[in-house]
C-alpha cells in the first residue's frame, strides 16, 4: 500500500495541475499552456515509473516507449514555458526543435519493439525486469538496451543547454522589468531560475537513484520516499506559482507600448538632464510613490525612457529599481533615525518611503545596509 502511494504521489500532483490549468479556460495564456504541457509531460514520466514499481506486466513495452517519449520531452518543454514568459512573441521554430530527440527516439523504440519477434520480447523484458546478464543478449534485444540507455544520456546532456540558456532569457527578463519598474513585485521570474535549479538537483538525485537500479527501491521504500517527497513538493510549487504567475513578457510589452504612445518626444537629450533628475529625487521626493515606473518619471521630466535609462543605466551606472530604492532606503533611514517617527512600524516606514509591501522593504534594505530595518534601528539607537 505503501509503495503505491510514494511511486503515484508525483503522479498525481502533475495530473492535477495539468487538469487545474487546463480547465481554466478564461485565464490560460501561452506561457500557461505551455506549463500544462509540461506538467502532462510529467504526468507521463511519473505514470511509467508507478507502472514499474507496482509490477505492471501488460502494457510494459508500451509504457516503456512512453517513457522514453515524456522524460526526453520535459525539460525542453520547461525551457518552453521560460520562453513564453519571458519572450512577448511566440518562440522561434529553432527552439522547437528541441523537441526533436524525444520523438526520434520514441519512433525508433517504439518501432524496434513492433518489429521483435515473441521470443526476443520475452528476453527483452526477462533482462528489464529481472536484471539478467547482458551478455546473452543479441539482435534486436541488444539494438533497443542500447537505444534506451542512449536515450537516458541524451536526457542528462540536454539539462546543460536548458539551464544555460534558459537562466539567460530569466535574466535578460529581469534586467528589463528592473529597468522599467521601481519594483518588479509579482512580475519578478527570479522563483523560475530558482525552481529550475532545484528541478535539476531533484533530476540528478533521480538520476542517481536509476543508476543504483529500481530494484533497491522495491527491498527499501524509505529511499522510495525521497524521490517521491522531492518531486512532488517541487512540482506542486512550480504547478502553484506558475499557475498564479499572469504576469509575462507579453503584457510587459503591451504596458511599454501604451506608456511610449503617449511619451514625451524630445528631439534630443537635454543637456542637463541628469541634473534635473537628481533635484526632482531629492527636492520633490517622487521616489516615494509605490510602484513608480520610469516612463512615469520621464513624464515629469519632459523627456522620454530612453534618454533617462541612458543616465541610469550607464552614466550612473545602475538599474531603474535600484537607482530608485538607494532613495527610498535613504529615506527610510532618516524616518528610522527620527524621534518624532519613533511610534512609526516597520511597515509604515517602508510604505512612507515608497515601498510596496513589508517583505520588499525588508529585502532590499538589508541589501543595502546588511541589516534588518528593526536591527539596523535598534543599532543606531544603542550607539547613540
Amino acid at each position: 500500500m505503501l509503495q503505491a502511494v510514494l511511486s503515484t504521489l508525483p503522479m498525481f500532483v502533475c495530473g492535477f495541475w495539468f487538469l487545474t490549468i487546463i480547465l481554466d479556460r478564461g485565464r490560460t495564456s501561452r506561457a500557461q499552456t505551455m506549463l500544462a504541457l509540461f506538467m502532462f509531460a510529467s504526468f507521463l514520466v511519473f505514470f511509467a515509473h508507478a507502472y514499474y514499481f507496482n509490477h505492471g506486466q501488460l502494457f510494459f513495452l508500451a509504457v516503456e516507449s512512453l517513457y522514453t517519449l515524456s522524460s526526453l520531452l520535459v525539460y525542453p518543454l520547461f525551457f518552453l514555458y521560460l520562453s513564453a514568459l519571458t519572450e512577448a512573441r511566440p518562440g522561434r521554430l529553432g527552439e522547437w526543435l528541441i523537441l526533436t530527440p524525444s520523438f526520434l527516439f520514441f519512433i525508433l523504440v517504439s518501432l524496434i519493439f513492433l518489429l521483435m519477434p515473441e521470443q526476443e520480447t520475452a528476453k527483452y523484458l526477462n533482462y528489464v525486469q529481472n536484471h539478467t546478464d547482458k551478455a546473452g543478449l543479441s539482435g534486436l534485444v541488444l539494438l533497443q538496451v542500447s537505444l534506451i540507455r542512449l536515450s537516458r544520456l541524451v536526457y542528462i546532456i540536454q539539462i546543460i543547454p536548458v539551464v544555460i540558456f534558459g537562466v539567460k532569457k530569466i535574466s535578460r527578463y529581469q534586467q528589463d522589468l528592473e529597468n522599467y519598474y521601481s519594483s518588479p513585485g509579482d512580475r519578478s521570474l527570479w522563483w523560475a531560475r530558482n525552481m529550475l535549479y532545484v528541478l535539476i538537483s531533484t533530476s540528478m538525485v533521480s538520476a542517481s537513484f536509476t543508476l543504483i537500479g529500481r530494484t533497491v527501491f522495491d527491498q527499501a521504500l524509505g529511499m522510495l520516499l525521497i524521490p517521491s517527497g522531492l518531486f512532488s513538493v517541487l512540482l506542486y510549487i512550480i504547478g502553484y506559482v506558475g499557475y498564479h504567475q499572469r504576469f509575462t513578457a507579453k503584457d510587459f510589452a503591451a504596458e511599454i507600448s501604451i506608456t511610449d504612445d503617449t511619451a514625451v518626444r524630445p528631439e534630443e537629450a537635454e543637456p542637463n538632464l541628469r541634473e534635473k533628475l537628481i533635484r526632482m529625487m531629492e527636492k520633490e521626493q517622487v521616489y516615494t510613490r509605490e510602484d513608480l515606473r520610469i516612463s512615469d518619471l520621464a513624464l515629469l521630466l519632459g523627456t522620454n525612457r530612453t534618454y533617462l535609462s541612458n543616465i541610469v543605466n550607464h552614466e550612473l551606472g545602475l538599474s531603474f529599481s535600484d537607482f530608485i530604492n538607494s532613495y527610498r532606503v535613504k529615506h527610510a533611514k532618516r524616518l528610522l533615525m527620527d524621534t518624532a517617527c519613533k511610534h512609526f512600524s516597520i511597515k509604515g516606514v517602508g510604505e512612507s518611503s515608497g515601498f510596496s509591501n513589508e517583505a520588499s522593504f525588508f529585502r532590499v534594505f538589508k541589501k543595502e545596509t546588511g541589516q534588518s530595518p528593526a536591527a539596523w534601528r535598534s543599532s543606531v539607537r544603542a550607539g547613540s
